[in-house]
C-alpha cells in the first residue's frame, strides 16, 4: 500500500526486475516469475547497419545484418521495445523462417548452436519520444531506460547488438557486486 500526501492510498505495482550481469532470456525470466510474457514482432528483415552498429558487430556498413524489432509484453501490457542486430552468417534463414520460439536466445542455442557467454550493457535514463510512447502506451517524455547490449558467444565473437527501451514505471535493473579489487 502506498500513501502520498493529499491522495487516496493505493496498491503500488512492483517493478519487473532484471539482474545485470546474467545472460538471461526475457521470456524465461518472466515465466519463472509466474508472469505471462508475449511478443509482437514489429520487423524482421535484412538491412545495412549504421556505422555504430557495424562497429559493434565488427562488420562492414555495406554488409547486411538481420534486424529484429520486437514489442515485449508482460500480462498483455507493453513493457519494452527491443531492437536487435545480428550477424547474418551466424543465423542463416532466420528472416525467412522467423523465430521458432518467443526467445531469441533459445533460438540461438537450439537452432544455430550458438552458446552465449558474455554481455556488455550500458543503461541510461532518457525520455520517450513519440513513437516509443505510442508503442508503450505512455505519455511522450515519460521516463524510460535505454539499454545498449553487446552479446558475445563462447568464442568471443559478437553475436548481437541490442538496444532496448523499457518503461521506467515498470522496469528496474539490479546489480550485485562482490568484493573489492
Amino acid at each position: 500500500l502506498k500513501r502520498e500526501r493529499g491522495k487516496t492510498p493505493y496498491v503500488a505495482q512492483r517493478k519487473l526486475e532484471h539482474r545485470v550481469g546474467i545472460i538471461s532470456s526475457f521470456t524465461e525470466d518472466m515465466i519463472a516469475k509466474g508472469l505471462k510474457p508475449s511478443t509482437k514482432i514489429l520487423s524482421l528483415c535484412y538491412k545495412n547497419p549504421s556505422k555504430i552498429v557495424a562497429k559493434y558487430l565488427k562488420t562492414a556498413p555495406n554488409e547486411k545484418v538481420v534486424f529484429l524489432k520486437r514489442l515485449r509484453f508482460v500480462n498483455d501490457e507493453p513493457i519494452f521495445i527491443s531492437s536487435s542486430y545480428i550477424l547474418k552468417h551466424l543465423v542463416p534463414g532466420l528472416v525467412e523462417k522467423g523465430l521458432s520460439s518467443e526467445s531469441l536466445y533459445q533460438t540461438f542455442e537450439k537452432d544455430y548452436g550458438i552458446t552465449l557467454s558474455e554481455t556488455d550493457e550500458t543503461i541510461q535514463a532518457v525520455v520517450a519520444g513519440k513513437k516509443e510512447a505510442e508503442l508503450l502506451h505512455i505519455p511522450v517524455n515519460s521516463p524510460v531506460l535505454l539499454v545498449h547490449r553487446i552479446v558475445k558467444d563462447d568464442k568471443g565473437l559478437t553475436v548481437e547488438y541490442n538496444t532496448a527501451i523499457s518503461r521506467g514505471d515498470k522496469f528496474k535493473y539490479r546489480t550485485i557486486l562482490r568484493g573489492r579489487g
